[in-house]
């Protein structure tokens, strides 16, 4: 059975098996809804659900910039930064805000996103933590990477933990 929130984007002569595109014109630059369609609907859900995975992105993005020099454990220490664990809270907090109730304000869709939207978006997000893990496993020295200029600091911290694996 289809949910009651969902009738309000049926419309007659509109395939409903179909995703239908956030833009308001098509790709000839005729308009693709009707202005009876645009007022009650608002603005897009899909465009709001971009918005949305593009800000959890950067949000799970904040974890891994924590961890410069090629650590694996991006969530070592995270735990004893109150300051950027509130400043993470803080973040998250305002999307869901933006996203629920900033519709007008925002340009995003008058219903928001549903709970199976909302966890998509935070999947999507998440893939910044997968893809930083798996640039992680690239050696320095691979061939397809050049070094560009030096890292003292990299070179220091390297040594060091060189010279405690030895120990």
């Amino acid at each position: 059975m289809i949910p009651e929130s969902v009738h309000k984007y049926s419309y007659i002569g509109v395939d409903e098996s179909m995703v239908h595109p956030g833009r308001g014109a098509d790709w000839d630059g005729s308009e693709l809804y009707t202005e009876k369609m645009k007022s009650e609907l608002g603005p897009s859900r899909h465009l709001t659900f971009i918005f949305t995975a593009f800000v959890m992105m950067q949000i799970f993005n904040m974890i891994t910039a924590r961890k410069i020099h090629d650590e694996i454990n991006v969530f070592e220490g995270l735990h004893k930064n109150f300051i950027f664990i509130s400043i993470w809270i803080i973040i998250v907090i305002g999307q869901v805000i933006i996203t629920s109730f900033g519709q007008r304000v925002f340009v995003c869709c008058l219903d928001g996103l549903d709970g199976v939207q909302w966890g998509m978006a935070i999947a999507v997000g998440f893939t910044s933590i997968i893809i930083n893990f798996l640039l992680k496993l690239i050696p320095d020295s691979a061939i397809c990477i050049p070094q560009i200029g030096q890292d003292s600091v990299y070179d220091a911290w390297n040594e060091a933990r060189k010279a405690k694996a030895g120990q």
